[in-house]
């Protein structure tokens, strides 16, 4: 394992001598597929403790759904100060306004209600386990993360076409070494 990060930590340094080394191994590609999953990983450590943080916190009051519908009216104001600049008529604007008012209200509500509903597990405990799913998930579900899904599938095509023009031009590398160096490319991301 101390070898494994020490390999880890030279590609992040971009050391030309671990991308070797993987590229020989028999076990290239799993061992690359396993690189660009531990980085994955680290990457969503800061988002994993920001969700156990906010499990920690008690269930939203009554109070901060107050603070929560004026925050959402103050938005809603924003929005008809644009809809004034684009010529819609007062009588609609205090309509919106009106309707927006009771939705803010009834939503903000209904999440303190929502929040309040018993649950099968202790709170503490679900808000854990909802907070390790989303880190395990997040990696490969949301598409804006460096690591997510969508570059997996990119970098699996990306080898085809690569060694499909290598071997046109007569190299003789193979697939596996290639993902197995190039999955290195992850390693860096650990410093975002």
């Amino acid at each position: 394992m101390r070898t494994w990060l020490r390999d880890l930590w030279q590609a992040a340094l971009l050391r030309t001598a671990v991308f070797d080394g993987l590229r020989r191994r028999s076990d290239a590609f799993l061992q690359g597929f396993i690189v660009i999953v531990v980085v994955a990983l680290l990457v969503g450590l800061p988002g994993l403790v920001a969700d156990l943080a906010r499990g920690a916190s008690v269930t939203p009051t009554m109070a901060e759904s107050a603070e929560q519908e004026s925050q959402a009216l103050e938005s809603i104001d924003r929005l008809l100060n644009a809809l004034n600049g684009l010529g819609v008529p007062a009588e609609q604007q205090a309509e919106i306004r009106a309707w927006a008012e009771v939705a803010a209200a009834v939503g903000a509500h209904v999440g303190v209600m929502v929040s309040q509903l018993p649950t099968a597990l202790p709170r503490p405990i679900g808000d854990i386990l909802q907070a390790l799913g989303g880190w395990l998930s997040r990696p490969w579900a949301d598409g804006g993360l460096p690591l997510a899904a969508v570059t997996l599938g990119t970098w699996l095509g990306y080898g085809v076409w690569v060694l499909l023009f290598t071997r046109l031009l007569g190299g003789r590398g193979s697939l596996q070494g290639f993902f197995g160096a190039t999955a290195l490319f992850a390693a860096p991301h650990i410093l975002d």
